[in-house]
């Protein structure tokens, strides 16, 4: 049945990318393509994890699919007649300094401080922990210190200074067809190592969609080529940089003294979540509702810390059915172990079924809503604004990272971002003219 359901979705897969923009990185597509990742991981472990797949557990994954998509179609109905394609020539209103060769270094000079600082906070923070690797004890005591405020802002500073001098390549690359400083790799040069720091391996996960999205986005709108020989190269190079990506996430976990080997991590990390939600299902339809518990988890934290401010305390809730280790033994010697869940588990646990009606809706409708900005406007900010944030649909099946970041960190986030692009790009946003409707 799961083989079924692969082949059902690369269908509804095909028919959206016709009917549709055309577009690898539209929301929709991407889920589905999540979808088939996760499900076709499961398939190719069905001897290690002695796969059992709960009767209502393709039932589940339609109804959150099909709910993502219907959410989609009321965003797409509403911001009308979408525009993709070759792109006739970019309007730079006369404030913007990114030619500048000044903003250029001083981009790279921040970035050399701020990942230097974040390094030294880092392994301060970690050193006295007397792990033998010096990588895993910064990691454990990072970890530990998570919210740090003064580690989180350089980290995010970093994180910024990289995604914007990025915009900057692609932009020289594309849009103005000149060569691009290569100093402006210094700063994602400076991230790489950030990351190594980092307690947070998703980082480099989210920093690779960032740059796969935001690339996709310039490419497509300048290409001479059609539409589907356009894509076409976008979907070989996209395989070549998702592999590469993949082996330098396991070279970071090995620096940080992770013992799985690339088959297991890929299958652990990439298809787990969604089997470890067939697996709770029957647990999960047994047990009352939590009404937000779960999925809201960040933010009615957030609200608790505010209301210890005025002296008010709140027991926190130590209900987490649902997510918790999963660990067994296969007959063939296998030892599964994984507490990674897909966003379908929180919904599930807060609101049962109808949650897999509403929370993908709303995540449906406000990615194509933002997507369909980006494409229309031809803002570099847009794009560069929902490639920073679309990685939460490329994870659905790995794990809640939309509704659970309803947190200062995600406004640390976007606040970065903001800062450093209209310092850098000055008050108008720099916008691309398309010449192909579609």
């Amino acid at each position: 049945m799961t083989a079924v359901l692969i082949l059902l979705l690369f269908i509804i897969l095909f028919v959206a990318y016709y009917s549709m923009t055309r577009s690898f990185v539209s929301p929709f597509s991407l889920l589905l393509v999540s979808f088939i990742m996760a499900l076709s991981i499961i398939v190719s472990n069905t001897d290690n994890w002695q796969v059992s797949i709960n009767s209502r557990f393709i039932l589940y994954i339609l109804i959150a699919a099909g709910s993502f998509g219907l959410g989609c179609a009321i965003a797409n109905s509403l911001s009308g007649p979408q525009i993709l394609g070759s792109g006739d020539k970019c309007v730079i209103p006369n404030n913007t300094r990114i030619d500048s060769k000044l903003t250029n270094l001083v981009l790279v000079i921040c970035s050399l401080a701020c990942t230097a600082v974040y390094v030294f906070l880092s392994i301060r923070i970690g050193i006295s922990n007397g792990n033998a690797s010096i990588f895993r004890s910064i990691y454990e005591a990072s970890a530990e210190n998570s919210s740090n405020f003064v580690l989180h802002q350089f980290r995010e500073i970093v994180v910024a200074l990289a995604e914007i001098s990025l915009l900057i390549v692609f932009k020289c690359k594309y849009i103005d067809k000149k060569r691009f400083p290569w100093l402006l790799l210094v700063p994602s040069i400076c991230f790489f190592v950030s990351a190594m720091f980092s307690a947070d391996r998703n980082i480099f996960i989210r920093f690779i969609i960032f740059a796969l999205c935001l690339w996709i986005f310039f490419y497509s709108s300048t290409s001479s080529r059609t539409v589907s020989t356009t894509n076409r190269k976008i979907l070989r190079n996209t395989i070549v940089i998702v592999v590469v990506a993949a082996l330098l996430f396991f070279m970071l976990g090995k620096i940080k003294s992770y013992t799985s080997n690339l088959e297991r991590m890929i299958g652990i990390y990439g298809g787990s979540g969604l089997y470890n939600f067939n697996l709770s299902l029957d647990e999960i339809d047994r047990a009352d509702l939590q009404y937000g518990q779960q999925t809201f988890s960040q933010l009615l934290k957030l609200f608790d810390r505010m209301l210890e401010i005025f002296g008010i305390t709140v027991s926190e809730s130590t209900n987490n059915l649902g997510i918790q280790m999963v660990v067994f033994l296969s007959p063939n010697g296998y030892v599964y172990a994984s507490n990674i869940y897909s966003s379908m588990t929180p919904y599930m646990i807060d609101f049962g079924v109808l949650g897999l009606f509403i929370f993908p809706a709303v995540m449906g409708f406000i990615f194509k809503s933002l997507y369909s900005a980006a494409v229309k406007r031809g803002s570099f900010f847009l794009w560069g604004l929902y490639a920073m944030m679309v990685y939460s649909v490329v994870y659905f099946t790995i794990g809640e990272q939309f509704f659970m970041r309803f947190h200062l960190g995600m406004v640390y986030e976007l606040f970065w971002y903001s800062f450093i692009y209209f310092l850098v790009f000055g008050n108008r946003t720099a916008r691309v003219k398309y010449s192909i409707l579609l």
